[in-house]
């Protein structure tokens, strides 16, 4: 833990036992925290998000007996067992998108509890969670790929079996050239232990590789990383972006020079190549940036601002014109949030400026907010403003006329009016049964796929497959929904819709012979989001695109039974740039969503 200004950053530390289910520690400074508790034959919890503060109670999480699994470690290309592979557990809220699970790995990976090793025959037994939890299952070993995946995936073969890809040593080979199709000379390809060194014609051949990422290289030409397949060695042709030399002046709107200042194409906006330019003593500076492209140049300094692009086509020297940044003048505000009788909010609260004067400057969000009511904004605009402090459970309160002064600090106090909200009563869960027709055997059973979607929430809730090979998924009462069921191999599949859960009966699938979607993949876009309805407009899926069965290099698919079909594709969960595909689907073809 780390102290800065008043405020603990984040870490991981562990808090060791003092008694019978007693853990403490006392070197924590107050702070909101995750915590996670994991111990032998219980069922490890999602991590607890919670204060710690001396006028607060021990954080409590209460653990439940866990059955275990047991599972194996195989090598992908031999089936053969791997000893001591190291396999993790990491717990992850129901609901999580697909991917989103990974956030936790980090802080699961901090309690040895939650891994277990593989034995002589490759087998491992984890005892901190059972066949229907919500985790993720990681193995790793030296000398292969670490690899992992949701339980509910794994399990859908019957065992948990997690295959790790061999990194055995091999040969690299490859050609290296430049946008024109031409050898680029000099060039070479690093990887983590070797080098290979491009010939005239620019191949190269790399003996003994063993890793999975090498990166390019070749003086003025920006490097690229290149991901290296386990299956082959052959990397093709790689094509290497030319740089080109920029030279300029920064100065000041009065023309005096400005030295030692860092400026640059801005970041974030694709790749910079090397170190931004640094200013000489007569404000003169060169950069490599890439060829054939349009580059703006700014300042690398938050108290000054400017910029000047320059074309593609242009060598002449730029002239970029800077200023002082108003954040330059920036202060700090402070304050402290309580109830009328002086003590601290039980809940979590957001604190937010407003600016009073109807200037340019935006409302700012408080960058901290401490358990003991405490908060802090970091450079904020010199000028009056109206401060506000609301908690979750419904008290608020505000200051108007706060003046925060040029490079100086002001506190402010703020006392908390009203009423506790009533915890809102979540709509109960109901569970229920999903039955495909005909009903598969156990083994056809692994080979299928279940997903609920709430008309109403939108979003897609995969089935889980019981023990006694049911799908089972919860729903909220009162909640219209339809199920989609189909198999990996785009043979079947049929979509069926319900008013309302119902414990008592079954929702029924009639399977049909299947065809399929396939959306073909976007370079640009990393988090595609899939909303799937049929002729009627009925959402059958609506959900991540990486839960769906695909092919690699051709896209993922959605099989479906035959008829009209419409296809929303956006960005993310907010869904972004929505674009709307209808499709035509035939028994045993595919059909592009284009």
């Amino acid at each position: 833990m780390v102290w800065k200004e008043g405020f603990a950053k984040g870490a991981i530390v562990s808090i060791p036992g003092v008694g019978d289910g007693e853990y403490a520690r006392e070197d924590l400074p107050p702070g909101w925290y995750h915590v996670i508790a994991a111990k032998p034959g219980h069922r490890v919890r999602v991590p607890v998000f919670g204060a710690l503060h001396p006028d607060r109670g021990p954080v409590e999480v209460v653990l439940e007996a866990a059955e275990g699994i047991d599972g194996r470690v195989t090598d992908l290309a031999t089936g053969a067992p791997i000893p001591d592979a190291v396999v993790s557990v990491v717990p992850f809220p129901k609901g999580t998108a697909p991917g989103g699970e990974w956030a936790f790995a980090e802080l699961a990976g901090a309690a040895e509890q939650l891994t277990a090793k593989s034995g002589p025959d490759g087998s491992f037994r984890v005892s901190v969670a059972g066949a229907e939890d919500s985790v993720l299952l990681a193995a790793s070993r030296d000398g292969y790929e670490p690899h992992g995946g949701r339980l509910s995936d794994l399990l859908r073969k019957g065992r948990v079996e997690i295959a790790l890809r061999p990194l055995a040593a091999r040969t690299l080979e490859g050609r290296m050239l430049d946008a024109e199709g031409a050898p680029v000379a000099g060039a070479y390809v690093r990887g983590s232990d070797s080098v290979a060194n491009a010939g005239p014609d620019g191949r190269f051949r790399m003996e003994g590789f063993s890793g999975t990422l090498v990166t390019a290289f070749a003086s003025g030409f920006l490097h690229e990383a290149i991901r290296v397949d386990a299956a082959t060695g052959d990397l093709g042709d790689i094509v290497l972006r030319r740089l080109r030399t920029l030279r300029g002046v920064v100065r000041e709107k009065d023309g005096t020079p400005v030295p030692g200042l860092q400026v640059g194409p801005p970041t974030g906006r694709g790749p910079v190549a090397g170190a931004p330019g640094v200013t000489d003593d007569s404000g003169g500076v060169s950069l490599s940036v890439p060829a054939g492209e349009d580059v703006e140049v700014v300042p690398w300094d938050r108290d000054r601002t400017g910029s000047v692009t320059i074309p593609a086509s242009s060598d002449d020297p730029f002239l970029l014109v800077v200023s002082g940044s108003a954040l330059a003048d920036a202060g700090t505000l402070t304050g402290r949030a309580a109830l009328s009788d002086g003590s601290v909010p039980s809940s979590y609260a957001s604190a937010w400026a407003r600016p009073e004067d109807g200037s340019e400057r935006t409302a700012a969000m408080a960058s901290e907010y401490g358990p003991d009511g405490t908060f802090r904004f970091d450079r904020i605009l010199p000028g009056r403003w109206t401060v506000s402090v609301s908690t979750i459970d419904g008290f608020r309160g505000e200051v108007a006329g706060v003046v925060v002064p040029p490079k100086g600090t002001v506190d402010v106090v703020i006392r908390l009016e009203g009423t506790a909200a009533p915890t809102e009563k979540p709509r109960p869960q109901v569970d229920i049964e999903v039955r495909p027709l005909p009903e598969p055997d156990e083994d056809d059973a692994h080979r299928l796929k279940a997903w609920a979607t709430s008309w109403k929430a939108s979003r897609s809730v995969e089935s889980q497959l019981s023990k006694e090979g049911r799908f089972r998924v919860s729903m909220r009462e009162e909640e219209a929904f339809a199920v989609w069921v189909h198999d990996f191999e785009g043979r079947r599949a049929g979509v069926a819709t319900a008013d309302a859960p119902s414990t008592e009966k079954p929702v029924e699938v009639n399977l049909v012979p299947a065809g399929w979607i396939v959306l073909a993949p976007d370079p640009e876009i990393s988090e595609r989001w899939v909303v799937l309805r049929d002729a009627r407009g009925t959402p059958a899926y609506s959900g991540f695109e990486a839960s769906l069965p695909g092919v690699p290099g051709e896209g993922h698919h959605l099989v479906v039974p035959p008829g009209s079909w419409t296809v929303t594709l956006s960005r993310g969960l907010l869904r972004k740039g929505a674009r709307l595909v209808g499709v035509t689907v035939s028994p045993g073809k595919g059909t592009r969503a284009e």
